[in-house]
């Protein structure tokens, strides 16, 4: 009895940590896929990310219109944030994509977003 509530244990703690919403990408992998359409990104050109509770961020401009990326530290923090911050709820503006968010009114930066795995 003892050695199968064991197999069990180990078992439901691999699922567990094996099943969570374990985002792995960083922001670097959306400024690459952005590079190939957009010149000249500096991933130190910063966003003010902490005012909508992201932990990192990138802005850029495509077409003399400005585009965000913001990064939070899991999908769980980003589903606490538009909790919080009821503007990035604005499907206009915002798109998620994993522990990701993008601001943006381009539908052209919006798909390579969502491209990005």
């Amino acid at each position: 009895m003892k050695r199968l509530l064991s197999v069990a244990l180990i078992v439901s703690s691999i699922c567990f940590v094996g099943c969570g919403n374990n985002d792995e990408r960083v922001l670097n992998d959306f400024i690459t896929s952005f590079s190939s359409k957009v010149e000249n990104i500096d991933p130190n050109e910063k966003p003010m990310f902490s005012m909508i509770g992201a932990v990192d961020g990138v802005i850029f401009d495509n077409d003399r219109n400005p585009v965000k990326i913001y990064e939070y530290a899991s999908e769980d923090a980003l589903e606490k944030a538009k909790e919080e911050f009821s503007i990035i709820n604005d499907t206009s503006k915002f798109e998620q994509n994993g522990k990701f968010l993008i601001e943006t009114s381009s539908d052209e930066m919006k798909q390579i977003f969502r491209e990005v795995k």
